[in-house]
């Protein structure tokens, strides 16, 4: 993106952005929603810490590692066999 000095969308929001999206699963449309709520929650709750920013970004990576799919592609894949939805067989 356009980004000399102030240009378009400066680089932070370009970055968060991209967290957002990563955190909730990049192959659902929910995907990005779940992950900027996510984000938004995380950041909300742990701003009252001093040193809020650590803590957050260990957050960040935990459940990254740990749901390497998103969030919404871990709960498809979680209870996604208790509701069969298209009919096919979850062996």
């Amino acid at each position: 993106m356009f980004n000399f000095g102030k240009g378009i969308l400066p680089l932070r929001t370009l970055k968060f952005n991209f967290i957002k999206g990563i955190l909730g699963g990049v192959k659902t449309l929910s995907g990005p929603f779940v992950g900027a709520s996510t984000f938004t929650l995380l950041q909300d709750w742990l701003s009252r810490f001093e040193y809020w920013r650590l803590v957050l970004g260990s957050m960040i990576i935990l459940l990254v590692i740990l749901f390497p799919q998103g969030l919404v592609g871990f709960a498809r894949d979680k209870f996604g066999r208790l509701i069969n939805v298209r009919g096919e067989d979850h062996a």
